[in-house]
């Protein structure tokens, strides 16, 4: 038996319960949670005495979360419809992430099927599953993806890494991910010349997805 408190909420179990459960319970729309003040996936299951934090939209963890969620299914679209394309990102611009072809070009029809793409996966609500690998083994996935850059990353890396895996496709992030694809409906993707600019609910809009603002 242990106790977690939710604000007002405190509560015994006998069983351990999943974060995305409980918020599900509680009503809350989340990304993460802080669990004894400690950052952790919805996918995280507590055993333990605790007092949780669901953290929302205007949480600073929340938004790079969903940053990096967006990107997993950016490239997750793009492979399922352009098999051969790679895309690279830069730095943010305009309140938003910003893509572009490692060779090749981006057409803005291109963006157009991605982002039907990135649609579909969201309204089928695919489980985003982390789990161990061995280096060599994500080493060896991208080689022959050509994703060289990823494969220069990982050698500072130890025996095995966490990837997350959706309906078949694996990917090495850098951050934590929300537990499905259905959590990412708010987005806008458009053609930016020579790639694309994805929008998402912005720390400095409070939640809401951004303006269009050029760097100078």
């Amino acid at each position: 038996m242990f106790t977690i408190q939710v604000g007002t909420f405190v509560q015994q179990f006998e069983e351990k319960i999943r974060l995305e459960t409980l918020a599900t319970l509680l009503g809350k729309t989340t990304m993460a949670a802080k669990v004894n003040n400690r950052l952790r996936e919805l996918s995280y299951e507590v055993g333990y005495d605790a007092t949780i934090d669901f953290l929302d939209y205007t949480s600073f963890d929340s938004a790079r979360i969903y940053a990096t969620s967006m990107r997993y299914l950016i490239v997750m679209a793009a492979k399922n419809v352009y098999p051969s394309l790679q895309i690279k990102f830069s730095n943010s611009i305009s309140m938003g992430i910003y893509g572009r072809a490692v060779d090749g070009v981006i057409t803005p029809e291109m963006v157009q099927v991605i982002k039907k793409e990135m649609q579909r996966l969201v309204s089928l609500n695919l489980q985003i599953v982390r789990k161990q690998m061995s280096i060599a083994k994500v080493k060896k996935m991208y080689q022959e993806e050509g994703y060289l850059d990823k494969v220069e990353t990982l050698k500072y890396r130890k025996e095995k890494v966490n990837v997350y895996e959706c309906d078949g496709y694996l990917n090495y992030m850098y951050g934590y991910m929300v537990p499905s694809t259905g959590y990412l409906k708010e987005f806008e993707l458009f053609y930016y010349s020579p790639g694309f600019l994805v929008r998402y609910p912005r720390l400095e809009a409070n939640g809401q997805i951004p303006e269009i603002a050029d760097s100078p």
